[in-house]
């Protein structure tokens, strides 16, 4: 198996380097042959760290799936010549040159990020959650007692945004305003039933129990248009379920892919509906199968998602020039949004590092 690993390993490495030739030696790359190169690192990077994890449900795949999603997604659409990108192409908002940069700043990355987490498998065995020196009694007792200090301030929010979403549409639930501290609590109630989950190994149908009902209860919120937060939520359930109690077998690997495909495409429905005003039960139902049918929810997920390498082509057309670099500065200084926001100081500062808000 070692010898695996390193040979797709030395693969890997070899397609980053013919990539890397390309660009420099190439004045006239062309996007769709940097997008093969990138989709070759993608798929190679996944296949060593499967050789090494023996899961696809692991934290480094899935960080690696989901940054090049979100940065490199359009990549795809663009090679098959897919039109559903259109509504969201980025290339609209640049020139090509800065946009071409974009992408290839992003390959090289992603690539030395893929590479990082190989080597360090390599040095380091890749770690097992075990609960051998854990008490399931005090793991029980603690999910309980974080899931009953933060049920009110949970089913209170949710249920006012719920509320102005059917007064309105969701730019309503937008404008919800609460106090900080009840929505820290609301986050409490999903930690402690997380806790109360994983308490339950033991007790498949319990635990079982508990993510299903998470799942059901942040798919039925996601109607007032919320869609970011419970993705979130049913991203992080379902993968401590898998890696923490039960195995991921090829039939429930099945089964999940389905519901995977139906989530994608109830995440692009409501994308498209949260703005109605007039909601009409049978437009809805129809926009619904549409993008069940006609329109792959997969391949809208990455049109949308993809946007995110318009900060990364902003970033280069606009720094230095709007605001200068600052070589790793706002890492340190973010530290200082542990303090209380006294005078708004702290939104103010935090306005200053975000560094997006200098972009125009």
């Amino acid at each position: 198996m070692r010898i695996n690993i390193l040979v797709s390993l030395s693969i890997l490495f070899v397609t980053y380097i013919l990539f890397s030739a390309y660009v420099f030696y190439n004045e006239g790359y062309g996007l769709n042959t940097i997008g093969l190169f990138s989709i070759c690192i993608l798929i190679i990077s996944l296949i060593v760290l499967y050789l090494q994890e023996k899961t696809f449900l692991s934290f480094n795949i899935i960080f690696l799936s989901m940054i090049y999603i979100f940065h490199l997604g359009h990549i795809i659409l663009i090679l098959i010549g897919n039109t559903r990108i259109l509504g969201y192409d980025q290339r609209f908002y640049t020139t090509e040159y800065y946009y071409l940069r974009a992408v290839i700043y992003s390959i090289h990355i992603y690539f030395w990020i893929s590479f990082g987490m190989i080597i360090n498998n390599l040095k380091n065995k890749v770690a097992q959650v075990t609960f051998r020196n854990v008490s399931h009694k005090t793991l029980f007792r603690t999910g309980l007692i974080l899931t009953i200090i933060g049920m009110v301030p949970r089913f209170y929010i949710d249920f006012s945004k719920v509320i102005l979403y059917l007064q309105g549409n969701y730019n309503e639930t937008r404008n919800f305003v609460t106090s900080g501290l009840l929505v820290i609590l609301a986050k409490v109630f999903y930690i402690g039933l997380l806790t109360l989950m994983i308490s339950l190994n033991k007790k498949k149908p319990f635990a079982i129990t508990i993510m299903l009902g998470i799942i059901t209860y942040n798919v039925i919120y996601m109607i007032t248009g919320s869609r970011g937060e419970s993705v979130i939520v049913i991203l992080l359930f379902f993968f401590s379920y898998y890696t923490i109690i039960d195995e991921l077998k090829v039939k429930k690997l099945v089964l999940l892919a389905i519901f995977g495909y139906f989530l994608l495409g109830v995440l692009s429905f409501i994308a498209e509906t949260r703005n109605m005003l007039d909601r009409d039960l049978d437009i809805m139902l129809q926009t619904f199968i549409k993008y069940l049918t006609s329109e792959s929810p997969i391949l809208r997920v990455l049109a949308e998602l993809g946007v995110t390498i318009k900060t990364v082509f902003y970033s280069i057309e606009f720094i230095p020039g709007a605001k200068g670099h600052t070589f790793g500065l706002n890492y340190l200084e973010s530290l200082i949004v542990i303090l209380p926001n006294i005078s708004g100081f702290i939104y103010d500062k935090i306005q200053d590092l975000t560094f997006i808000y200098i972009f125009p």
